[in-house]
């Protein structure tokens, strides 16, 4: 069951996106203007249990060939939380830009670097639609400049330099005081040593293949990845997945203080 179509016709589209804005725009007013705090919380613990209990019920129920009553409705109402969840992009944008507006008012120390985000947010929005609306060609190359020679190395600086602080910081909290520590940090010298070429070169005269070969640094530091550290990473993944189920429990039921509005 499909309820939202796709639409194709490019005036259609923005007609029903302005529409859909002022619609949310009014409900969102009179809901504030005219309800109180107490019973705006109750409606969103009502309609995130309400959320909640149709996938379960959904996924507890009875099927046949697969599928339930309930089955046909899961697509048009995932499309209908992404919209709901697409609400948040609007609030982040409007809180990031109040943030460095303010910097920006009060000239307070690096507010330079604001106007650099808001000139850098304008040209990568315009290129973009430009692009992808508009097939522009050089807004393309604009935007694939600034996308490719610009963000992805930042992006890539930036986890350099957090790879030392990384390491760093491991030095300072780490002290080898016993035994099981010493194996620790043998441990973890092997694992880094296995990631970079001058730990492979240290044991290249080893062979390639045959028994020998198990005692090259990179074979070495992945069998401590994927043998000895298994254990851990299934122990991690059964925490996190028990924790998973508690967050969601706690959400669904709203047990979080944060979603009780007005007390």
């Amino acid at each position: 069951m499909k309820i939202f179509h796709p639409v194709k016709e490019p005036a259609l589209l923005a007609t029903l996106i302005i529409g859909s804005l002022i619609g949310s725009a009014i409900v969102l007013f009179l809901m504030h203007r005219f309800l109180s705090m107490r019973v705006k919380g109750r409606i969103i613990i009502l309609l995130t249990f309400f959320a909640g209990f149709f996938y379960s019920l959904e996924f507890f129920l009875p099927t046949k060939d697969g599928k339930n009553f309930l089955t046909p409705w899961v697509e048009p109402v995932g499309d209908a939380l992404m919209v709901i969840g697409a609400f948040t992009f609007p609030l982040g944008l409007v809180s990031l830009a109040l943030v460095h507006f303010g910097n920006i008012a009060r000239k307070r120390k690096g507010w330079g670097y604001s106007v650099v985000l808001f000139v850098s947010m304008l040209f990568m929005a315009v290129a973009a639609f430009l692009q992808y609306y508009a097939h522009i060609t050089f807004a393309e190359k604009i935007y694939r400049c600034l996308f490719d020679g610009f963000y992805v190395p930042l992006g890539v600086a930036m986890m350099s330099t957090l790879a030392f602080y990384i390491v760093s910081a491991a030095y300072r909290a780490f002290r080898v005081t016993n035994l099981d520590a010493v194996l620790l940090m043998a441990a973890a010298v092997i694992v880094m040593l296995g990631q970079i070429p001058f730990g492979m070169w240290l044991t290249s005269w080893l062979p390639m293949e045959g028994i020998a070969s198990s005692l090259r640094i990179e074979n070495v530091s992945n069998w401590f990845m994927t043998v000895v550290n298994m254990s851990v990473q299934r122990a991690i993944g059964f925490g996190l997945g028990v924790g998973s189920i508690a967050m969601a429990l706690r959400v669904w039921f709203s047990l979080e203080r944060g979603m009780r509005m007005g007390g």
